[in-house]
């Protein structure tokens, strides 16, 4: 499948430099001064788009794709997508988890207010109202990471049935698992 859809690229890419090349030629044969703006634009400049410079460009092949979005029908690839985002959102709540627990919340003033909402009372010392605050701090962005975890977790055990139910239907593997 990888190597049609290579192939289909490198066709669409000779066609489409085989047309460029082509109306090339044909601007060559009729090679007139242009007195017009909109024929001549000057880099950086204002351009005006109008119809009769519009034709003149060089049709794109129906086979070039205008999109980098490729739609996918097959669950097994939309499973793996899924995975693959659920992992990097798993390795940026980690990172935000690391960074907060080791730079943000160490370096942070925290306020009267920030003390009594971390539950801090007068009889505590000031490394148990320390810890408090602490764990208060960084535990928003633990729990984001644990859930981001728990996602990318759910969504293996997604890829994992597709894959399973895709071998199943092509013959490799048996309904036992």
């Amino acid at each position: 499948m990888k190597s049609i859809a290579l192939s289909t690229f490198a066709l669409s890419f000779v066609l489409l430099a085989a047309s460029g090349v082509a109306a090339a030629a044909d601007d060559k044969k009729s090679a007139k001064p242009a007195t017009s703006a909109a024929a001549a634009p000057v880099l950086g400049g204002p351009i005006k788009l109008t119809r009769s410079v519009m034709t003149k460009a060089p049709a794109v092949p129906s086979t070039v794709s205008r999109t980098t979005d490729t739609a996918s029908y097959d669950p097994a690839t939309a499973a793996l997508e899924k995975w693959k985002r659920a992992g990097a959102a798993y390795g940026a709540a980690g990172i935000a988890y690391r960074s907060k627990r080791d730079t943000e919340c160490m370096g942070k003033e925290y306020t009267s207010s920030d003390q009594s909402a971390a539950g801090c009372v007068a009889s505590d010392t000031l490394a148990a109202c320390s810890a408090k605050l602490y764990e208060r701090c960084w535990a928003p962005a633990y729990k984001e990471w644990g859930d981001t975890q728990r996602a990318f977790f759910d969504a293996k055990i997604g890829l994992d049935t597709a894959l399973h139910n895709y071998m199943m239907q092509v013959g490799v593997r048996s309904a036992t698992r």
